[in-house]
């Protein structure tokens, strides 16, 4: 979903959860329509603090609009409850997280599909 946010896809809203946040094509100014919505984890090994830090640097620059939660004991694959049959170091389902990271999905899309466009 990232990617097609940054692409300028005519689109409204994203969301992505525990998502690589990486990319080789960054965003340029003033191409991204949709606003953004980047649920991940503080322990994800997949999405290292250097991502993240350059992920919002990306985003500022860009002018997007752009909301970034960071969950302390979150892992990748957070919302997954078939992530501890896979046995891969650093995926791990999380009950609350998938809860919370759902709830918060949910109102920012009611919030930015049934609201006036900008």
């Amino acid at each position: 979903m990232l990617e097609l946010a940054r692409s300028g896809a005519d689109v409204r809203s994203v969301v992505s959860f525990h998502g690589l946040l990486r990319t080789a094509r960054p965003a340029q100014a003033g191409t991204i329509k949709a606003q953004m919505l980047v649920l991940t984890g503080a322990k994800d090994p997949f999405v290292p603090e250097e991502d993240v830090r350059r992920f919002q640097e990306e985003m500022t620059a860009a002018q997007a609009d752009w909301q970034l939660t960071i969950y302390g004991g979150g892992y990748h694959s957070f919302t997954a409850p078939e992530a501890a049959k896979l046995d891969y170091e650093g995926i791990r389902y999380d009950p609350l997280l998938d809860r919370l990271s759902w709830a918060q999905a949910t109102a920012f899309l009611d919030a930015t599909l049934n609201s006036p466009a900008t």
